[in-house]
């Protein structure tokens, strides 16, 4: 627990936070009886490790797994607390506490994705079969979030009202360009054309089948 208390004690840096341990030990990180107050409770001492491995995942799986609990407030609560807590946003005139060069140090020292491995990551998780996504996907396999006006319409319907809705909020007019990043397997890109007569590029990282 040493590697996380010291993770903890940077992070908190207003409010107070309290990280109860496995064995039912407090550890109070902040200032004490300040606010925000939360309590957030390992179930198992695994928890520790693993987040001190990979904070941003290891966090969040355990929080998913139920292996992290969160007394006193929310998870969102707890993101407020530790991220209005960081030097970045602790200055009311807009500057940073950091020179540019040591932002930019920084930002090549966390990075974890370099252009090579990028592309293994997008074959990983996109060339897959066709059978799989026909699982969970709509017919023309919309891959964002459908739009659900009420709870009991299907899938095909709520993709449906999706694209419809955003047809609206965009305004959309014959003979204009639009760019759509992401775009999958091209399902909005065809209605957009059909629907509202523009003419539509799409950029998608998946390879055709």
């Amino acid at each position: 627990m040493a590697m996380i208390d010291r993770f903890v004690s940077d992070l908190v840096k207003r409010g107070q936070l309290t990280l109860i341990t496995p064995e039912g030990t407090p550890r109070h990180f902040g200032k004490v009886d300040a606010s925000p107050n939360l309590t957030v409770r390992f179930t198992d001492r695994k928890v520790g490790f693993e987040i001190a491995r990979n904070p941003p995942l290891g966090f969040g799986e355990a929080y998913m797994d139920g292996r992290v609990l969160i007394e006193g407030g929310s998870v969102l609560d707890l993101l407020e607390l530790t991220v209005g807590s960081t030097q970045w946003e602790g200055r009311k005139d807009g500057r940073t506490l950091f020179s540019l060069e040591t932002i930019g140090d920084m930002l090549a020292r966390f990075r974890r994705n370099p252009a090579d491995k990028s592309k293994q990551n997008v074959a990983h998780h996109y060339d897959l079969s066709d059978d799989l996504y026909d699982l969970f996907l709509d017919s023309d396999r919309q891959y964002s979030c459908a739009y659900y006006t009420d709870p009991d319409n299907s899938l095909e319907h709520a993709q449906s009202q999706k694209k419809a809705h955003i047809v609206a909020k965009l305004d959309l007019k014959p003979g204009q360009q639009v760019l759509d990043i992401g775009c999958g397997w091209g399902g909005m890109a065809i209605y957009l054309n059909k629907v509202a007569g523009v003419e539509v590029t799409g950029i998608t990282c998946r390879k055709s089948s």
